[in-house]
């Protein structure tokens, strides 16, 4: 077998990001949320900037925030960082006002995440 290598300095990056859901069917004047995780690779301690474009009239997207579960203790967290990505949860509320046009056809937004140092 052959093996390829590459010895490099780290590179602090925004790796993936992930959004819960794919789809999301509004209704007049609810809110719905929809969470991002972004990883943050190599020692990226920089902000994640998000937004949405593409939103139907009548919807606006704001931050928010939740409450995590309390995760189960770790074994060890010896150099973790070093093998283990750290991601960081988002919660975009999608707010619909009461008098928001009805679509004929679902309207695509597409989400966009922006690292900042």
């Amino acid at each position: 077998m052959r093996y390829r290598l590459l010895v490099r300095p780290q590179v602090p990056h925004l790796g993936e990001v992930t959004i819960t859901a794919d789809a999301l069917n509004l209704d007049r004047g609810i809110t719905a949320n929809l969470s991002v995780v972004t990883d943050q690779e190599e020692g990226f301690e920089g902000f994640v900037v998000l937004s949405i474009d593409g939103l139907p009239p009548g919807v606006t997207a704001v931050t928010g925030t939740e409450v995590e579960p309390d995760s189960p203790p770790q074994e060890s967290q010896a150099k973790r960082e070093r093998f283990v990505t750290k991601n960081k949860k988002a919660t975009i509320l999608l707010m619909t006002r009461a008098d928001a046009p009805l679509t004929r056809l679902p309207a695509e937004g597409r989400v966009y995440a922006q690292p900042v140092v």
